[in-house]
């Protein structure tokens, strides 16, 4: 590892984000937030994550989302 990264940086770069229909699925988040904007930049979702390897957030309606986790930001669609 080099000098310059923080034990943080180096988890949130294991973040795994990706949907299954409705669900938004958070993998390796540890203990943070996790905040779903819809395209109009409102905060429809914000949950702290469990010390679990996978977690689920369901969302109701179709379309592009972005997907915030500490540093990470990840835009996805909801089909």
């Amino acid at each position: 590892i080099p000098d310059n990264v923080s034990v943080d940086d180096v988890a949130e770069s294991q973040v795994i984000i990706y949907t299954k229909s409705h669900i938004v699925v958070v993998e390796n988040a540890d203990i943070h937030d996790v905040q779903i904007f819809d395209i109009n930049g409102r905060c429809i979702s914000k949950d702290g994550m469990n010390a679990v390897s996978e977690n689920e957030i369901f969302v109701e309606r179709t379309g592009f989302y972005i997907v915030k986790v500490a540093n990470i930001a990840q835009r996805i669609m909801i089909r």
